[in-house]
């Protein structure tokens, strides 16, 4: 990494921007009862904006007596850190109000959580404790990784012939910093999922690490030393996007010339900090300083520097549209829209108020987030919009409001294509190995039950357990095929993967890597049916189909739970892709009738994939 002297150190590294989707708002009354959710069907959450406290007197009002309403400009610092810290990254994640507080802001006054989030784009992994997974870029790109946890949220992930006790504890997960620290920047980075890498957050439990990342071509990195200034530049018609932004002392020698060494010796006081994205983010320049004043003092007497990591990215369309009005997205051919935010209603008395009464502009605190023009334009190369109450309903009656909208355009990649392979290595130690998929179905590439080497999973083992490096049983990848191709996910242990021992005076383990690959996914209860359908011209292609069941949750309202605990029981079917391949549409059962029953007693169910292609 080459490193030049300024005011600060100036550092290349590499970077990619992916355009979230609209923001999502939720709010969520602090009752003790209620929960927010937030959940991202692809992608990962990043939280935006977050309030705990009270802007208005009717949000949260049902019920409640006026003086605890009467406060409207109580909020607590810093609640956007502390929901950033718990959810980014994740595609799901649950909080109470009163868990995102760290003190009462109006102990008088009843309070309400409000956030909004956007999903943002990153790969997906997750890895079973003992596990561990090589992440990998392509050729000129390099790891970014977005969130890490590590622990345990549910009882269903890595849950694989785990005892019951094991998996109780599922509140135990929290964010881990090791896996950036150690990955980013990097072409490829190998991951442990353990607890000697990441503490042990609930003794007993079976845990497991899930993270997010990106690939991406060049960034800017910076680090000012304190007291020194940068500015920030990209060319004419792009903006500065913050990646990250962290003041304090990691290490004893970055900015250390000429310092007392007690100014040095504290090396664990580094934070995130979000204002340098609030001030730059969106702009072509922007002067940033590294000083307390900006950051606060996280480590008093020690001289501490400002890491940030930015990029820059095309600018985007910004549209306003008076009410009732209408415009058409357009974007150059082969390019697609990609919205980047909507809000619908009034933030301030000017905008579109020419020859309106003073009654129709007074309230500018009625703009909220609005996701319908994300989901009626992304992805398409031109979208009509209108800005109307019928559209995004009336966020305050009386007043004349505007949409306004920013959208880039984007080249789009031809479909189908795979992701790049995740890699993902299990030690033959009762471990479970995990793929899944955010969108699209598991493909196995390739895999190998045996030893290759003498370093992979070698921790605590004897040389002559390791000495064996020519050691693989055939057919490895064929077992996996058959028992995971076509599933959105799949769990399965080392051994499993065997029909024989390859080297039986061997430590052994299972190293695989597999793809997402596009296709529609069905999940039919027993005794149901669904009609598979593709445009005309195209034909069904079936990728995968098992019957049985896997899980505790799928297909289960209403059922008895002896039905319901059984869930090693899902074996592969070939008779959808005999019955309905090549055809333009094709009826499926989910029945014993149709597949056998692989576990008398168990309600079943269908999982299949597949994809509608144009005949050769």
């Amino acid at each position: 990494m080459t490193r030049l002297r300024t005011s600060g150190t100036l550092v290349l590294a590499a970077f990619w921007f992916v355009t979230a989707v609209s923001a999502e708002n939720v709010i969520t009354c602090d009752d003790n009862n209620s929960v927010t959710r937030m959940s991202c069907d692809s992608g990962v959450i990043s939280v935006e904006t977050a309030l705990y406290g009270r802007a208005n007197a009717d949000t949260c009002s049902e019920g409640q007596p006026k003086e605890k309403l009467a406060n409207t400009g109580c909020a607590q610092e810093g609640t956007v850190d502390i929901l950033k810290k718990r959810c980014d990254g994740l595609r799901w994640c649950e909080v109470q109000p009163r868990a995102a507080s760290v003190s009462d802001p109006c102990p008088e006054t009843f309070k309400y959580l409000e956030l909004a989030y956007t999903c943002f784009p990153a790969l997906n992994v997750v890895l079973c404790e003992h596990s561990e997974s090589r992440l990998k870029c392509d050729e000129g790109q390099v790891i970014i990784v977005y969130g890490a946890h590590y622990g345990r949220r549910d009882r269903t992930t890595c849950s694989y012939r785990r005892p019951k006790a094991q998996l109780e504890n599922v509140d135990c997960s929290y964010a881990v910093s090791k896996v950036g620290e150690s990955c980013n920047g990097k072409n490829e980075c190998l991951v442990r999922a353990s607890n000697a890498d990441f503490g042990d957050p609930c003794v007993g439990t079976f845990k497991y690490l899930e993270l997010a990342y990106t690939c991406s071509p060049t960034s800017v990195n910076v680090v000012l030393c304190e007291h020194t200034e940068f500015r920030l530049k990209c060319d004419e018609g792009q903006v500065i996007i913050v990646n990250s932004a962290n003041y304090g002392r990691r290490d004893g020698t970055t900015c250390s010339e000429n310092r007392p060494k007690s100014q040095l010796e504290n090396v664990d006081c580094s934070n995130a900090v979000s204002k340098v994205g609030e001030s730059c983010n969106g702009k072509n320049e922007c002067l940033v300083r590294a000083s307390n004043a900006d950051f606060g003092d996280p480590c008093v007497g020690t001289f501490k520097y400002l890491e940030l990591a930015y990029t820059c990215s095309p600018t985007s369309v910004n549209v306003v549209l008076c009410e009732h009005t209408e415009f058409r997205l357009k974007c150059d051919e082969g390019q697609v829209i990609i919205v980047n935010s909507a809000n619908y209603g009034r933030r301030d008395g000017t905008t579109c108020s020419e020859n309106r009464p003073k009654s129709q502009l007074e309230n500018v605190y009625c703009s909220s987030a609005v996701s319908k023009v994300g989901e009626s334009c992304n992805g398409k190369n031109e979208c009509l919009v209108r800005a109307s109450n019928a559209d995004f309903g009336d966020p305050c009656p009386g007043t004349f409001k505007y949409l306004e909208l920013a959208y880039t355009c984007q080249y789009l990649i031809s479909c189908p294509v795979s992701v790049s392979a995740e890699n993902v290595i299990t030690c033959d130690d009762n471990s479970v190995t995990r793929m899944s998929c955010d969108s699209g179905v598991i493909s196995v590439e390739t895999a190998l039950y045996g030893r290759a080497n003498a370093d992979t999973c070698s921790e605590g083992q004897p040389k002559e357990k390791l000495a064996n490096t020519g050691c693989a049983q055939e057919g490895t990848v064929d077992i996996l095929k058959k028992r995971c191709d076509g599933l959105r996910w799949c769990e399965v242990q080392p051994r499993a993967a065997s029909v024989s021992d390859p080297c039986p005076e061997t430590f052994k383990y299972l190293e695989l890597a597999y793809t997402c690959f596009p296709a529609l996914n069905v999940v039919l209860c027993e005794h149901s049916e669904s009609r598979l359908k593709c445009d005309e011209g195209q034909v069904i292609i079936v990728y995968g189909a098992h019957y049985g069941r896997r899980d505790r949750t799928t297909c289960s309202y209403k059922r008895p739970k002896a039905q319901l605990e059984n869930v090693d029981c899902s074996n592969a079917v070939s008779k959808v892709g005999e019955s309905c391949n090549g055809k333009n549409e094709c009826l499926v059962r989910a029945s014993n009738a149709d597949f056998g029953d692989p576990c008398v007693g168990t309600f079943k169910y269908l999982e299949l994939a597949y994809t509608c292609q144009y005949p050769v």
